[in-house]
């Protein structure tokens, strides 16, 4: 638990009276010194860990932005990568850049000429 006065990490487990700042600190202490609590509690951090993933491995985060941007403006930046900062033109066609670049292009009717 933390103790709001002093901002630590207290051990609470039968009134054992070690203070740190670090929950790393903590967790380690409890390791060596409460074997049967640590047990329980690596069991509900496995529990919490396998529920974040079940949770996490269908869902995709989706976020609409509000971007003010000219169709100038990004062919400028576009050119700018391959001018000025000497990337390869098949920059442009890279998947990662395309993933990145695409929703912008989607946005103003799909193209840039």
């Amino acid at each position: 638990m933390i103790d709001e006065k002093s901002n630590k990490s207290i051990c609470s487990i039968k009134n054992c009276n070690l203070g740190t700042i670090h929950s790393g600190n903590l967790e380690a202490h409890v390791k060596l010194h409460h074997a049967a609590e640590y047990a329980v509690f690596l069991e509900e951090k496995a529990k919490d860990s396998r529920k974040r993933k079940a949770k996490d491995d269908g869902a995709k985060l989706v976020l609409k932005i509000r971007l003010e941007m000219s169709v100038e403006y990004l062919k400028d930046a576009c050119l700018e990568l391959v001018t000025v900062h000497g990337r390869p033109f098949k920059t442009m066609h890279d998947s990662g850049f395309v993933k990145i670049v695409k929703p912008i292009i989607d946005a103003f009717g799909g193209h840039l000429l």
